[in-house]
C-alpha cells in the first residue's frame, strides 16, 4: 500500500504491508512492515516520533540529529535506528537537497534481533566509515517495488528483515563473548538493560541451563542474574531520568521493566521514594 505525505520542506514516500504475516497462526521474530524513501528540501526540520523500530540510512547530503538529547553529525553512508516511543529531531543541510532511506520493523523478538546487528539504545548510531547506503540500498529497493506491486510473498518481509540485519552485523567489530560462563553472562546483562534480553535468553544464548548459570553467576558475583538485572535497569532508568526529558512511563519501556506499577514498587525499594519524588530531589541539588 502506498502513502504519500508532505511536511515542511520534507515528503515521505512510503510503501507498507496490508496485514502482517502470520506463521501458524504467530507473527514471526522479525519483519518488514514498512519501507520509505524521505526526500529533503535546503533548511529542513522534522520531528520524528518513533511507533515501531525504525531503521534510516542516510541516502545524500548531510543531517544533525537530536536523539534523546544527544546530537549526531551524519552524512551519505551512515545509519541510525530509533527505537518505539522515541523522539528525533532531524535538521537537514541549509544549501542542498538532502534524503534518507527507512524500514519499520515488527514482531516478538525485535530487540534481540537487532542486539545481534549491534543496534541498542545506547548504540543507536553507525558510522564508522562503513557505506550503509551502498549497502542497504538493493535491498531496500527490492522491498520497495514488491510493497509497490502489493504482491508480497508470505515469507518475503520476514527473510528481508534478517538479511538486512545480517548484512549490518556482517560489517560490524561486535566483542567476543569472554570464555569465562560468569563474565560472559554478566556481558549480555549489561547488554539487557537495552535490548529487552530474558534470563532464559541468556542462558540459551551461552547453551547452559537456568539453574547453571544461577549457580555459576553467585558463585563468582555474590548475586543472582535476576537481581544484577535489575539493578543495572535501576541505574540506567536513573541516567535517562536525569539526562532525558522521557516520562517515567517511557522509561520503564525503555529499560524493560514489567509495567509502571512494578517499576515503581522496586524503585521506592531501592531508593525509598518513588520515580517523580526522586527526580524532584535530583532537580534542587543542581
Amino acid at each position: 500500500m502506498y502513502h504519500r505525505a508532505q511536511w515542511f520542506r520534507h515528503t515521505d514516500e512510503m510503501f507498507s504491508l496490508r496485514e502482517p504475516p502470520q506463521w501458524d497462526g504467530d507473527s514471526p521474530d522479525i519483519y518488514v512492515t514498512i519501507v520509505g524513501i524521505a526526500h529533503c528540501q535546503p533548511a529542513m526540520r522534522h520531528e520524528i516520533f518513533a511507533q515501531r523500530y525504525n531503521l534510516h540510512v542516510i541516502r545524500e547530503g548531510k543531517f544533525r540529529i537530536l536523539i534523546d538529547g544527544n546530537e549526531y553529525l551524519l552524512q551519505s553512508g551512515d545509519l541510525f535506528i530509533l527505537f518505539p516511543g522515541q523522539h528525533a529531531e532531524l535538521h537537514g543541510p541549509e544549501d542542498q537537497y538532502a534524503s534518507y532511506l527507512w524500514l519499520a520493523f515488527d514482531g516478538k523478538k525485535v530487540d534481540w534481533a537487532l542486539a545481534g546487528a549491534n543496534l541498542t539504545r545506547r548504540n543507536q548510531v553507525l558510522a564508522a566509515g562503513t557505506d550503509y547506503n551502498a549497502l542497504l540500498c538493493p535491498l531496500h529497493e527490492r522491498l520497495q517495488n514488491t510493497y509497490r506491486d502489493d504482491i508480497i510473498a508470505r515469507m518475503l518481509p520476514v527473510s528481508a528483515a534478517w538479511e538486512i540485519l545480517n548484512a549490518i552485523s556482517s560489517t560490524e567489530q561486535i566483542s567476543r563473548l569472554p570464555a569465562d560462563i560468569a563474565d560472559a553472562a554478566r556481558f549480555l546483562l549489561e547488554e539487557s538493560c537495552t535490548t529487552g534480553l530474558s534470563i532464559e535468553d541468556i542462558a540459551r544464548t551461552l547453551r547452559i541451563s537456568r539453574s547453571t548459570l544461577y549457580r555459576q553467576f553467585i558463585r563468582r558475583f555474590g548475586i543472582s542474574p535476576k537481581a544484577y538485572q535489575e539493578k543495572r535497569r535501576l541505574e540506567y532508568a536513573c541516567e535517562l531520568l536525569k539526562r532525558t526529558r522521557s516520562t517515567v512511563a517511557e522509561v520503564v519501556y525503555m529499560c524493560g521493566f514489567q509495567s509502571p506499577a512494578y517499576f515503581s514498587r522496586i524503585f521506592r525499594k531501592h531508593f525509598g521514594l518513588s520515580p517523580k519524588r526522586w527526580l524532584a530531589a535530583q532537580q534542587k541539588r543542581k
